[in-house]
């Protein structure tokens, strides 16, 4: 039996589900950002957020004339849900972006009642949407993720922050323990940021459908092609094994699979790929990232994030918890290469400024006329199980990978001669070459003296 998903307040605190930094087009500072839980406190502040960055300008509060009075009241009932998320600048507290989330569960109405008029109206023309598809069926769940509308903040748009925080939702989810998120994206805007953080599309119907249904709406405002509202969800149900292989080992078949990075695997997996790539990988040492604990502490935090997006693959020795390699992968988009991570770290901000780098000196996606990519922030093999042909196993393995989550492209930078090489065995493509004497003479401050081989490049490979 179905019950009711409720959100502790006992144990409930605010738990912060990704940190990140941007650069300020306009003044050049570069400013940290983080997403959390919406706290208590700040309810009523986010409520009024919602009233002035999405009721007054979102293509459906426009064409029903929303009471701002009553949609006070929906979100502050919205937010006490506990479940929702809101962007916060870390310097100043300042609340940038909203995401305003609730739980459905099956069989149980949950919704927000109001005695007026236009707000009814709107309830059931999204009931009369939300009648086209059924989540619950669809998914086959008893709970999923809603939302009811993402703000950010307008000096603080184009800089990918709804990206973050339509990805945060999968963090969120796990601490919920709920499997699918579900959104109605109204907006051409919104509907591409949604498939570019991993949402797929289930349902659409025309605003001229909904126009002939509601005929005191008038949806003008709304910039889609053939005005199309559309319901799309992201579906995490883990693992799924790709790939099994057998190689020899000491006169003997070892038998390995390749398959999702789940949770239970994140404890062991960070100081795995710390140790077995990032330590001797060529761009964190020719930054010195590791050379202090806060590096350290700020390199695990990276791959602890990677990680979370739940994009990445692990190779185990089949039938036992042991680690053989793993490849730490994320989707990317136009507007990541567009605004890229920076960081106020010395060590770091080379890092981040020699790979972007590298990554505008070849556009991936003009080059693949594609808007997503799957991108690699590092492979990893154990040392006993090295030259066996792992890495190229894992490699190949993506694009199984992509197949299921809707992707052409992968993409990485390789650094080695023993990396390149595997790239190409597993087929992938090079499309850009640059020497480390080149990269020595753009960033001096860096150091490429113990570089093995004589190119850094770029290899993709297209489904």
């Amino acid at each position: 039996m179905v019950t009711r998903f409720e959100r502790s307040k006992i144990n409930f605190s605010c738990k912060i589900y990704d940190e990140f930094s941007i650069e300020n087009k306009e003044t050049g500072r570069i400013e940290e950002f983080y997403i959390q839980d919406l706290p208590p406190n700040c309810y009523n502040e986010a409520a009024n957020f919602m009233i002035d960055y999405y009721v007054k300008d979102e293509i459906f509060q426009k064409a029903f004339n929303s009471t701002i009075d009553t949609m006070l009241d929906f979100y502050n009932f919205v937010f006490k849900q506990r479940v929702s998320l809101g962007c916060f600048v870390k310097e100043t507290s300042e609340l940038v972006g909203v995401n305003a989330l609730s739980v459905k569960s099956k069989g149980i109405d949950t919704s927000f009642k109001s005695e007026n008029e236009r707000f009814r109206t709107i309830r059931e023309c999204f009931a009369f949407i939300n009648n086209h598809y059924d989540v619950f069926d669809h998914y086959n769940v008893n709970y999923f993720l809603y939302a009811h509308g993402l703000a950010v903040k307008t000096n603080y748009r184009g800089r990918g922050i709804a990206l973050k925080i339509l990805k945060a939702r999968i963090p969120l989810m796990d601490e919920i323990n709920v499997t699918v998120t579900s959104s109605l994206f109204t907006s051409k805007e919104a509907q591409q940021a949604a498939f570019n953080a991993g949402f797929h599309e289930d349902f659409s119907m025309s605003y001229k459908i909904i126009e002939a249904k509601f005929p005191t709406t008038n949806f003008s405002s709304a910039n889609c092609e053939d005005y199309m509202a559309r319901k799309r969800s992201i579906f995490s149900i883990y693992p799924h094994v790709y790939h099994e292989f057998v190689v020899k080992e000491d006169d003997k078949d070892v038998e390995f699979v390749i398959q999702n990075l789940t949770d239970e695997f994140f404890e062991s997996a960070v100081p795995f790929i710390v140790e077995n790539h990032a330590r001797g990988a060529v761009f964190h040492r020719a930054a010195r990232t590791l050379t202090d604990e806060k590096g350290n502490q700020k390199v695990h935090a990276m791959y602890e994030n990677v990680f979370k997006e739940k994009n990445s693959l692990i190779c185990l020795v089949k039938g036992t918890n042991e680690i053989a390699g793993l490849n730490a992968l994320t989707i990317k988009t136009r507007n990541d290469f567009m605004n890229p991570d920076v960081s106020v770290d010395p060590c770091f901000r080379l890092l981040n400024e020699s790979i972007n780098f590298i990554n505008s000196a070849f556009n991936v996606f003009d080059h693949y006329e594609v808007d997503r990519v799957l991108s690699a922030a590092g492979l990893a093999v154990d040392k006993k199980y090295r030259g066996k042909g792992i890495a190229t196993q894992i490699l190949k393995t993506r694009a199984l990978l992509m197949k299921s989550i809707d992707l052409k492209v992968t993409t990485s930078i390789f650094s080695t001669e023993g990396a390149q090489k595997a790239a190409a065995s597993a087929g992938y493509d090079e499309n850009y070459s640059i020497t480390y004497e080149e990269l020595q003479e753009k960033f001096p401050e860096m150091n490429f003296s113990f570089v093995y081989g004589r190119s850094c490049k770029v290899l993709s490979m297209k489904i």
